[in-house]
């Protein structure tokens, strides 16, 4: 027998979930309350889908030091309380089956997922006087060695991801001015963004907040295990999904916050917010990797061959504007962020990394 995956963080069989780490069992989102011997036999269950658990085992391992009689009490009473629980029933099981004279069986079909990703939030009050533009410290960007790495594949796709995020996030640090708060002091904020147990979120895809800071788009795949990208309004808690968007790879948002440009089947589309029809943005060889859209309707977006492209969001040819440098060892060039004169841009020259400028105007950077 193939040993089952422990039930940590979420363990999810029908209506429940069972949290692990805090020996949580809801019911459609409903705790309900299980604790002590029950809750133990539960865990115990799940740690052995499908394996027939011997009431010996359990003794040793709940009861141990206990009489025989009372055990057998015991071990009657919370297997009672826990089908209780369950809405289960002994002569028609559907999760825990009694074995007569052996032990018990959990036989409902489990699924695992894990938590919600928590955002945080803070906000550091600048002096009073303090206006001043922030200024990128290039001279702080520290190269990686390529030879002090060793990733797998699997790892460097996701190293790429996380570096992506950490350069967006510095990126548009350079887009703000500092201004005086009136509040000295800032609180941490933090809320969680609850996806729906049945999707399943895209490993090496992250999630991409709309410029106007009121939805938020993501790639997941449902049942059908085709990702799709969703589309989900801060203030709801169910997300959308916008249909034509089978194979979806990232998310560029307009700056109105009305469309969505994605990479799928070797070409980049759009998609608008209303669920309508998508529509062809440009022919594209290679895989797209992170892009940004400026005011004036130019889409710019990183490859892993040639480099960095650009093109009409309306529609058009997609023209190289960087090309790989050999001399620095680049593979790729990738997510690409405007500046804010909307003819600049900053991207990532990886393996590197190096955080690089690049221009519309000047096509040899």
């Amino acid at each position: 027998m193939e040993p089952q995956p422990n039930p940590s963080p979420r363990t999810i069989f029908g209506p429940f979930e069972f949290e692990a780490n805090t020996g949580e069992l809801r019911k459609n989102g409903v705790r309900l309350r299980l604790t002590g011997q029950p809750l133990q036999i539960l865990v115990v269950l799940l740690e052995r889908s499908n394996e027939v658990v011997g009431r010996e085992e359990l003794q040793q391992r709940l009861w141990n030091g206990t009489t025989f009689v009372d055990f057998e009490h015991g071990l009657n009473a919370a297997i009672n309380k826990l089908r209780q629980t369950l809405g289960d029933s002994v002569d028609q099981p559907r999760w825990v089956e009694t074995l007569p004279a052996r032990g018990y069986r959990f036989i409902g079909a489990l699924r695992y997922s894990h938590p919600e990703h928590v955002l945080e939030m803070t906000v550091s009050p600048p002096s009073e006087d303090s206006t001043e533009e922030l200024q990128p410290a290039a001279e702080q960007v520290q190269p990686v060695s390529g030879s002090s790495l060793h990733l797998t594949r699997r790892q460097s796709s996701l190293a790429l991801v996380g570096i992506a995020v950490l350069a967006t996030a510095g990126f548009a640090a350079i887009r703000f001015v500092r201004k005086p708060l009136p509040n000295p002091t800032s609180p941490l904020v933090r809320f969680r963004i609850p996806i729906p147990t049945e999707l399943t979120l895209a490993e090496a895809q992250g999630f991409s907040v709309s410029p106007d800071g009121r939805t938020m788009v993501y790639a997941a795949k449902g049942s059908d295990h085709s990702y799709r990208l969703w589309v989900q309004p801060l203030d709801s808690l169910l997300p959308r999904m916008l249909p034509g968007t089978e194979g979806a790879i990232g998310a560029i948002w307009s700056p109105d916050s009305k469309f969505v440009a994605f990479y799928a089947d070797g070409k980049l589309k759009r998609t608008d917010l209303n669920g309508g029809p998508t529509s062809l943005i440009a022919q594209v060889s290679s895989t797209v990797l992170g892009g940004d859209c400026s005011r004036d309707g130019t889409i710019i977006f990183g490859t892993e061959t040639p480099g960095v492209m650009r093109v009409d969001a309306n529609g058009g040819e997609a023209v190289v504007v960087t090309t790989r440098d050999p001399a620095r060892g680049d593979r790729v060039n990738g997510w690409p962020t405007f500046l804010p004169d909307g003819r600049h841009f900053l991207y990532f020259a990886f393996p590197g990394p190096l955080i690089t400028w690049g221009s519309l105007l000047d096509q040899s950077t």
